[in-house]
């Protein structure tokens, strides 16, 4: 019964062809339901990596250990979530998967009653969307997007939702402007707005909202 950090550290193959493997979507789908179970009794935790067993390619409650004796440094379970994330894709795929997950969640929310004032309640901080995409080096051309109302937009809300409605209708229409694959378009919006990736997530395990599509 290997630790998730033993199997990682065996090379076993997390990636193929710029998509994680079945079994670890599904490691990951485990985790974020433990958390999202976990968050009902305690915002910070203090788990990684090594506290988890793996059962039959599974995460399983009861196969979690606790941690060393000793100090332990609690941090949220949102940051330790993010972190543990991280460690299991590898810095440098991280964004290409969660920018996977962004797309997924986009069509699983359409499902989920009134989430849009849920998730502008649980992120209610001002995002100025106009100011941060002069960041971009194709800035012109996010802000064409952003102005041109023919996109079925006359106003984007700088805020969680407001972002949201604005990626989605940018990674539909970029193409018409710049010969970007889709993957490099969501990492410009990342670059422009790294939050909103790590938004989804937590609002995903808060809200306990089904993670299936990361199975697929």
């Amino acid at each position: 019964m290997p630790s998730l950090a033993d199997l990682i550290r065996s090379n076993d193959v997390v990636w193929k062809d710029n998509r994680v493997v079945y079994k670890y979507r599904r490691i990951i789908r485990d985790i974020i339901e433990l958390f999202a179970e976990f968050m009902l009794y305690d915002q910070y935790c203090h788990w990684d990596i090594r506290h988890i067993n793996i059962v039959d390619d599974r995460v399983r409650k009861d196969s979690i250990l606790n941690p060393d004796s000793g100090p332990i440094m609690r941090r949220k379970c949102k940051t330790q979530f993010i972190s543990m994330v991280r460690d299991i894709l590898g810095n440098d795929n991280n964004k290409r998967e969660l920018n996977h997950f962004y797309k997924m969640a986009n069509h699983g929310l359409q499902h989920v009653p009134k989430w849009k004032e849920d998730y502008t309640t649980s992120y209610s901080r001002f995002i100025n969307i106009r100011e941060n995409l002069d960041k971009s080096n194709y800035s012109w051309a996010f802000q064409e997007i952003y102005e041109d109302k023919t996109y079925g937009h006359v106003n984007y809300g700088d805020d969680v939702v407001g972002l949201l409605a604005y990626s989605n209708y940018v990674i539909n229409h970029i193409g018409e402007k710049l010969a970007l694959k889709t993957h490099e378009v969501e990492e410009e919006l990342t670059s422009m707005f790294p939050e909103r990736l790590t938004d989804l997530y937590d609002f995903f395990v808060k809200k306990s909202i089904s993670m299936r599509f990361l199975a697929r």
